[in-house]
């Protein structure tokens, strides 16, 4: 698994270094910006990275040359994360729970029932909170551009899950973070550890029972073709973040930097009316393509059984859990 992401960080170096070559030192030339994420160019990635280029091209005409790499393209979000620490990638929109690899505090984004709302979530993103965690991001070669959202999560899966007793045994698909696994572990469940781009096909395989993800990444990722039930778990709020290569946003000019931050937050805001609008929809688009939604999950009894994992990890994220819940 290390060689292969490895070589898939090396190739991510070949492709962008042309890009990094090119631009840096030449104030007056045209800037280019290769952008991944493991989404589609409708899923919510995009949502962000597709207004952040047209909002980029509105406020300096002409001066950025903005690629994107989709769906995963050129790997997954560990080695997007890895090929900005490089400064072999320029920009990447990743999920906030594989961060949890690099610092700490990114975990607790993947602590279970912990934000109220979304607009609870928004607040704590957009505070002192969220800047605080992209901060931690800086001496690890990483500028953080803000976070987004895909709102929150739910089971698909190939069997049913009416109730607490179904999830013993189920193969589940769990992002490279050690939160999710300790939560679906205390769940009953059988958690497993995957990279984005295999999930589908493990799944068509019969490799997993089922995946988590909110709406914004079922419905454009078409995971409700092997996944023929859907439980409303709401079991937890993921994050998305804009970052840009530490070493090559420092190496821009002033006017391009604020340029830069003012398209990413444009990007959030446009990321987060993508959300809203794919929750509204999304029920009904996937009971139309078969799907047999459960909407009575007992979430008070999942909730208790995953108190002790804010017991295991009261030494690392029991403070910032604490200002999170606390927060308006």
């Amino acid at each position: 698994m290390e060689v292969n992401r490895r070589a898939i960080v090396a190739g991510i170096a070949a492709l962008a270094a042309p890009a990094i070559i090119s631009t840096r030192g030449f104030a007056q030339s045209k800037v280019d910006i290769r952008i991944g994420y493991v989404t589609p160019q409708d899923g919510p990635h995009a949502s962000a990275a597709v207004p952040f280029t047209k909002e980029l091209e509105k406020l300096a005409p002409g001066r950025f040359n903005v690629q994107h790499f989709p769906g995963g393209s050129i790997g997954g979000e560990r080695e997007l994360a890895e090929a900005l620490q490089l400064g072999s990638l320029d920009m990447a929109v990743i999920g906030t729970s594989v961060l949890g690899n690099f610092v700490t505090e990114f975990q607790v984004t993947e602590m279970p029932f912990l934000f109220r709302s979304k607009e609870h979530a928004r607040g704590v993103l957009d505070g002192e909170i969220g800047k605080g965690l992209e901060a931690q991001l800086e001496p690890i070669g990483i500028k953080g551009l803000g976070m987004g959202e895909i709102g929150f999560r739910h089971i698909t899966s190939t069997r049913v899950v009416r109730n607490m007793g179904d999830l013993k045994g189920l193969k589940i698909r769990v992002v490279e973070n050690p939160v999710p696994v300790t939560t679906w572990k205390l769940l009953g469940a059988l958690p497993t550890p995957m990279a984005f781009p295999e999930v589908y096909s493990a799944l068509q395989q019969g490799v997993i029972d089922a995946q988590e993800n909110p709406m914004s990444i079922i419905i454009p990722q078409r995971f409700w073709e092997p996944c023929k039930f859907m439980t409303l778990t709401g079991h937890g709020f993921t994050p998305i973040i804009q970052m840009f290569s530490k070493a090559i946003f420092d190496g821009l000019t002033d006017e391009d930097r604020q340029n830069i931050v003012k398209a990413a937050r444009a990007g959030v805001l446009a990321n987060r009316a993508h959300t809203d609008q794919i929750e509204a929809d999304g029920l009904e688009f996937l009971v139309s393509h078969g799907v047999k939604v459960e909407k009575d999950f007992d979430r008070a009894a999942a909730e208790a059984a995953v108190q002790p994992v804010y017991d295991t990890y009261k030494d690392t994220l029991g403070k910032i859990v604490g200002r999170i819940k606390a927060a308006a």
